[in-house]
């Protein structure tokens, strides 16, 4: 991972879908979702949305490297700095939704 800023465009992407075909907390939440859907009897139009979503969120960051071309790359290595510094951050907000949802 320390050389990725280097490596090519393939070994990226098999990168990439090693981590997310093999991470077992992805596999976990993908059966929950799953087994929530089936219990309510969801409709395909029903789970169109959430699954759009999810890609959308999941591809934000190819989006923003694709669409700023060779200033791509820099953006996010600055922004890869910045959540390296303040990831307490993320971390606090996540909590923060999920003590949301679940007082809710």
């Amino acid at each position: 991972m320390a050389n990725i800023n280097d490596a090519p465009l393939k070994k990226i992407a098999l990168i990439a879908f090693l981590l997310i075909a093999i991470m077992p907390g992805d596999i976990a939440v993908i059966f929950t979702v799953a087994g929530f859907l089936n219990l309510k009897n969801s409709t395909l139009t029903e789970i169109i949305p959430f699954v759009s979503l999810v890609t959308f969120i999941a591809s934000t960051p190819l989006l923003v490297y694709f669409s700023f071309g060779k200033k791509g790359n820099q953006l996010m290595s600055s922004l890869n700095n910045w959540l390296n510094t303040h990831g307490y951050l993320i971390n606090v907000m996540t909590l923060m939704v999920f003590i949301y949802l679940i007082l809710s």
